[in-house]
């Protein structure tokens, strides 16, 4: 058998083909390439202004979070920065600094924060970057936390629970009782001397109340009130006259009456909340039937600022219980100055208590 072999059919790849085919990928690559690098430098950018706006949010947080009017690091003492604090971010080493405007009609705070990072400081600089900076802007007025809870969860929505804090009442009350944990274990009831102080030793006998004789221990002295209380009238806010309202609790020693401190009252008034507790419920069958103590019922007096008393007798089927809160003479009416459920005469303001006092 005879084969042919004939060229005419042969194809290939010449030099050119390849020249423009290596053209064409090479083209894409770097096309793709340049997207890739503008992906990775506009993540990077738009990760660094997240931060940047992270941590001038937070700043403004930061100075939103005053639970307290007054004092060093209260509302009235907010400021401008004075030192530029470095803060290392994921992509950038991060400056902020603020600047706080005292407002009137109404009081206010006006707060703007700047961050910056790179050249885009300082940030009064004329020569700075502002596109390597961002800044935020917002208003804060003060408001105790009783309120902004009951904004938060609506006027009506029967948020009653404890905080943890004396601005759940308004301010217009605050617990002094003076309690300390004995060097020594003592007996129940008696009194002891720590350090010059008199102190109540409590049922535990391992802990004890600050407290004074009723009759002469204090300055200014104690006027009986009701239900084995004392009270006094103190000046609490710094504004001439005497708006608060101290509360004591007389425990007998012997024959000596001592006083324990148990609640200021800033407003210049004491609301009384009183009433009765009848009990009706029975325990037991048949002859054995009868009616509970009243003495078994308690009171949730965990609000903040609020003092009960309840003291039935054994075996009481009904026994008449009284609550004490803090109001705000603002508000009210002015009364005689003697009588503390009453606002004073002339009418004393305390401007660390909210409308209304407990409760508003």
């Amino acid at each position: 058998m005879k084969f042919v072999h004939s060229t005419k059919n042969s194809t290939g790849i010449g030099l050119i083909e390849v020249l423009v085919t290596a053209v064409v990928i090479s083209l894409g690559l770097l096309a793709v390439a340049s997207l890739q690098v503008n992906l990775i430098s506009g993540s990077r950018t738009n990760k660094t202004r997240s931060e940047c706006q992270s941590i001038a949010n937070t700043k403004i947080e930061q100075l939103r979070d005053t639970i307290e009017k007054t004092g060093t690091f209260g509302y009235n003492a907010l400021a401008s920065s004075t030192t530029n604090e470095g803060i290392l971010g994921v992509t950038e080493t991060f400056t902020p600094s603020w600047v706080v405007t005292s407002l009137s009609n109404p009081l206010l705070k006006q707060v703007s924060v700047t961050v910056c990072w790179s050249d885009g400081c300082p940030v009064t600089s004329p020569t700075a970057n502002t596109e390597n900076q961002c800044r935020v802007q917002s208003v804060i007025a003060f408001d105790n936390m009783g309120n902004a809870v009951l904004a938060a969860k609506g006027s009506d929505s029967g948020v009653g629970a404890p905080i943890g804090g004396s601005t759940l009442n308004a301010q217009s009350s605050n617990y002094i009782t003076q309690t300390i944990t004995l060097p020594t274990a003592a007996t129940p009831g008696s009194v002891v001397t720590v350090d010059s102080k008199t102190y109540i030793v409590d049922a535990s006998g391992t802990k004890g109340s600050g407290a004074n004789i009723c009759s002469s221990g204090y300055t200014p002295s104690l006027v009986a009130f009701e239900n084995d209380l004392y009270t006094r009238r103190v000046n609490y806010d710094g504004v001439a006259g005497n708006e608060a309202i101290e509360l004591y609790e007389k425990v007998m020693v012997g024959t000596v009456e001592y006083c324990i401190p148990r609640i200021r009252y800033n407003g210049g008034v004491i609301i009384p909340i009183r009433g009765i507790v009848h009990s009706g419920a029975t325990t037991g069958t048949g002859q054995n039937q009868s009616l509970l103590d009243v003495n078994l019922f308690t009171f949730d007096v965990s609000e903040s600022g609020t003092f009960c008393v309840f003291k039935p007798a054994a075996n009481a089927k009904s026994a008449p219980y009284a609550c004490y809160v803090g109001g705000n003479c603002k508000y009210g009416p002015p009364g005689v100055s003697t009588d503390v459920t009453e606002c004073p005469n002339p009418e004393v303001s305390a401007a660390i208590v909210g409308p209304g006092g407990w409760r508003g």
